[in-house]
């Protein structure tokens, strides 16, 4: 659980998607954790937010389960504060986290 707290990382979960990160380094960047139902079009939905605010992805990671999509994504640290807003509002989110 404290993997999870302080990098988003759910490799040891027995009940959500398994995903091993590298290790976050917090300057300049943030890590965005978006936990949504496993359907199609929610990773697209997410990348056009970030193109509409204009977010810089320096890396993106997805997994899924037969139930929840797990994407995290690394950006530059200089966003909208809209961004937050924004992902939440995406169709089938359960919720989002900045890191």
């Amino acid at each position: 659980m404290l993997e999870y707290n302080v990098t988003g990382s759910t490799f040891t979960s027995v009940n959500f998607p398994r995903i091993n990160l590298p290790p976050y380094d917090k300057s300049p960047s943030r890590r965005l954790l978006h936990v949504h139902q496993n359907v199609p079009g929610v990773l697209s939905h997410i990348n056009g937010i970030f193109a509409k605010n204009n977010v810089n992805v320096l890396s993106q990671y997805l997994r899924t389960n037969e139930l929840i999509g797990y994407a995290i994504a690394d950006v530059d640290a200089e966003y909208k504060d809209s961004l937050f807003d924004d992902l939440q509002k995406v169709p089938h989110t359960i919720k989002v986290r900045i890191l």
